[in-house]
């Protein structure tokens, strides 16, 4: 009888590890099931450029070294070789609290497939907007547009 029940559990264990393991978790940054992780960060990408060229129109902001993390990393050196036309871009986090402050921290939090050509990533920033108290949380609607990955500002996100 204990064979039979240990063998049960044991079954019963392996779904609900498996079932786990397959259901999209709510704290992962993308779901890999509808995402390559290329697709990823070429959608990492594109909202960090959007970002980019909002924050050259800030004058402080310009000025500072600009830091970036993806999914919960800072992000990689192959990853930042997307950006080699960007000068400002600074790879190591300071050590001095005086340089910290003239840092702005760009991070992609997560994405969300919406169908085949739109996701919707979730950014934030910190240190980018001179007025804000805190880090600002904002969704950007990303769209493929011949083959390329795009933010569309006029498209609000859909609850």
């Amino acid at each position: 009888m204990w064979k039979i029940i240990g063998t049960l559990l044991s079954i019963g264990l392996g779904v609900a590890i498996t079932y786990w393991e397959m259901v999209p978790q709510t704290h992962v940054p993308y779901d890999t099931w509808t995402m390559s992780e290329e697709e990823a960060y070429d959608v990492a990408e594109a909202t960090l450029r959007y970002q980019f060229e909002q924050a050259e129109k800030i004058p402080q902001t310009k000025q500072k070294r600009w830091m970036v993390m993806t999914y919960g990393d800072l992000a990689s050196a192959e990853f930042m070789t997307r950006f080699s036309d960007r000068k400002n871009l600074a790879i190591d986090y300071p050590e001095n609290p005086k340089q910290a402050e003239q840092i702005a921290l760009f991070v992609i939090e997560r994405t969300k497939r919406i169908d085949d050509e739109t996701m919707v990533v979730t950014a934030s920033t910190v240190g980018a907007d001179p007025k804000a108290v805190g880090p600002t949380l904002d969704d950007f609607v990303v769209v493929l547009t011949n083959g390329k990955w795009e933010v569309d500002p006029t498209r609000a996100v859909e609850p």
